[in-house]
């Protein structure tokens, strides 16, 4: 199976996961792993979490980031298996 990030792509994982060096390079090197990687950490909120919430906002920029990454990982299942580069 051949396919290639795009920058674009490439840079919108960093911006996601700007301290995981490991999801860098996968996606540098186009490393089919990198689903696996978007796949697992795309985050979830448990209910501890807005039990404890210092505020409404806490809880609302993680389910922002929790989306992005659900997006992301959308958009890397497009890229290598609805519409893989020949």
């Amino acid at each position: 199976m051949k396919f290639k990030y795009s920058r674009e792509f490439i840079e919108k994982v960093k911006r996601a996961y700007p301290d995981n060096t490991e999801i860098h390079k996968l996606a540098d090197n186009n490393n089919y792993l990198l689903g696996r990687y978007l796949d697992d950490g795309r985050g979830h909120i448990t209910h501890k979490e807005v039990l404890q919430a210092e505020s409404l906002e806490k809880i609302q920029d993680k389910a922002k980031q929790i989306e992005e990454r659900e997006k992301l990982y959308s958009e890397w299942y497009r890229i290598v298996y609805v519409n893989p580069q020949n």
